[in-house]
């Protein structure tokens, strides 16, 4: 009989934490009893005892288990998503936690005041004390939880060696294993974009949820007199406050301020808007562009789902350069065409440069049975 392995994470949301343990759960079903424990969407926003017992109780049943941890997955607060976590590593005595991210205390606040008040900003003290005690709440949280996972003999599974090196310095006793994220190999058809267009010109590809950090703007400057379609594949995220809502031109959200800039004169037939695909969609349209942008600013995660299925799954990339890149590039055959998040002019060359390339950027040793090992190996187990 197979072990039973069990995910920990959320499944029943449109996102990419619940993409990428949906694609862990399937491959590991090939040589476990895979099974998906779904943090209920109440329970990431309520503390709820009840709920918290069936997930409890779904992970007693396990031999092993592995958290995805994103601490929003698992409480509205930090220190309410510590208190779940603790309940259900305190459950299971073989487990593996995938940290999406690891969030280093906030810099000297005294520095910071003063900083403010030579720069003359005294207006802002005030924000920078709640931004710096938010930020060290988080911070203090993820303290807590590696040293929890340490006592209770945990491994961590990370995605780059920052990750590695900052939970090292929480803990020099911490066991842990590094592998990028990589996708399965897609079976998907490429799909016929050319029709959406009324203009015959490459198409550069836009994927993810449409959020300030994705940093669309960019593009749109950069590319309003350059002979390329746009292709915006995504939406607003399902949790957001703004889902499902209007806003007004005085107070327009970020996605309707991004529908502003590709309306203007100069796209008119040269962009389509593909609204939130299925998993299997978007790596359909991820195939089928000539070149995948990921424009994204640095937010502190490990890794980026999307620009690793633009590497595993496009024919031609460009990304930003910020510090979730060049943790990347480690695990490339090559560098990839960058470009610099506050330079239309710098993205506009590098996706001129990149158009003309025959260059495939690819991951040069990973695979995804690669990454499935990590997870068995994590456990005690061969995948």
């Amino acid at each position: 009989m197979n072990a039973k392995f069990g995910v920990v994470s959320s499944f029943d949301v449109l996102c990419g934490n619940a993409t990428y343990s949906e694609a862990i759960a399937n491959g590991l079903s090939e040589k476990f009893d895979a099974r998906r424990i779904d943090v209920p969407i109440y329970l990431q926003k309520n503390y709820d005892r009840d709920l918290l017992l069936k997930v409890i109780e779904n992970i007693k049943e396990c031999d092993c288990i592995n958290i995805q941890m994103e601490l929003g997955l698992y409480g509205p607060t930090p220190s309410a998503a510590f208190r779940v976590l603790r309940r259900i590593i305190k459950n299971c005595e073989n487990f593996s936690v995938t940290m999406h991210r690891v969030d280093e205390p906030p810099k000297n606040l005294i520095r910071q005041i003063f900083n403010s008040i030579k720069s003359g900003n005294i207006k802002n003290i005030i924000s920078t004390v709640i931004f710096w005690y938010k930020d060290w709440l988080v911070a203090n949280v993820y303290y807590s939880l590696v040293n929890y996972v340490v006592q209770k003999g945990g491994v961590f599974i990370v995605h780059t060696e920052r990750e590695k090196s900052r939970i090292q310095k929480i803990n020099q006793n911490a066991k842990i294993q590094v592998y990028p994220i990589v996708w399965p190999d897609a079976n998907q058809l490429a799909v016929e974009l050319n029709t959406k267009f009324k203009i015959n010109n490459p198409i550069v590809g836009l994927f993810g949820f449409v959020t300030p950090y994705k940093n669309y703007e960019i593009v749109a400057e950069s590319l309003a007199g350059q002979p390329f379609n746009i292709l915006i594949a995504g939406g607003v995220h399902p949790q957001s406050p703004s889902y499902g809502k209007r806003s007004n031109n005085n107070n327009p959200s970020y996605i309707r301020k991004i529908s502003n800039l590709f309306s203007k004169r100069e796209y008119i037939g040269r962009v389509f808007f593909f609204t939130s695909p299925s998993d299997a969609e978007l790596i359909r349209l991820i195939q089928s562009v000539d070149i995948v942008c990921v424009p994204y600013l640095e937010t502190g995660q490990s890794g980026s789902g999307i620009a690793s299925m633009a590497i595993q799954y496009g024919r031609k990339v460009v990304l930003s350069d910020n510090a979730c890149t060049r943790e990347l590039l480690r695990y490339l055959n090559r560098v990839p065409k960058l470009f610099d998040v506050d330079s239309p002019l710098s993205l506009a060359c590098a996706i001129s440069e990149v158009n003309e390339s025959t260059e495939k950027v690819d991951f040069s040793e990973y695979n995804f049975k690669g990454m499935l090992n990590i997870y068995a190996k994590a456990s005690g187990y061969e995948a």
